[in-house]
C-alpha cells in the first residue's frame, strides 16, 4: 500500500516493530488522513494521538502529534514504546533496591523521536560543533 506523503514508516529493528508517524500540524488534517488511508475515525478533541490499528492482520502503531510540537511528539512516543514493549512482556518497573529497566524505554523513545524529527526537517537539522 502506497502511503500519503505525510506518513512516515518507522521500523524498530531491535523489536521488529512497525510504527507510522502522521506528520501533519492539525487534528483536522490528521483525521482526514486517518479516514483516507486507514478508513478509520478518530477523536477530535486531542492534541496528539497514539493508537493501534490492524493492517492486513498485523498490529501497527500510529503516532500523530503536531509536527511543530516536540513535547507532544515525545509524549506520544512514550505511549507507542509502552505498547510495543508491553506486548513483549517488558514493563517499566522499579524495585526496592532502586533497579529499573527505564533505560530500554529511554532508548526506544529516543529512536522514535529521532526518526520523526529526521522526517520533519528533511534531514536539514544542523549540529554545530562547540569550539
Amino acid at each position: 500500500m502506497k502511503h500519503h506523503c505525510k506518513i512516515k514508516h518507522i521500523f524498530d529493528p531491535l523489536f521488529k516493530q512497525n510504527i507510522y508517524y502522521i506528520g501533519v500540524k492539525t487534528n483536522k488534517e490528521y483525521l482526514k488522513i486517518l479516514k483516507k488511508e486507514y478508513n478509520l475515525e478518530g477523536k477530535t478533541d486531542v492534541a496528539g494521538r497514539f493508537q493501534v490499528i490492524d493492517k492486513q492482520g498485523q498490529k501497527i502503531g500510529l503516532i500523530w502529534a503536531p509536527k511543530d510540537n516536540i513535547p507532544c511528539i515525545v509524549h506520544e512516543c512514550m505511549h507507542a514504546v509502552n505498547w510495543y514493549l508491553g506486548k513483549r512482556g517488558i514493563y517499566l518497573s522499579f524495585d526496592a533496591e532502586g533497579f529499573d529497566n527505564g533505560e530500554i524505554f529511554a532508548y526506544c523513545i529516543e529512536f522514535l523521536v529521532k526518526e520523526i524529527l529526521s522526517n520533519r526537517y528533511d534531514n536539514r537539522i544542523k549540529i554545530r560543533r562547540i569550539k
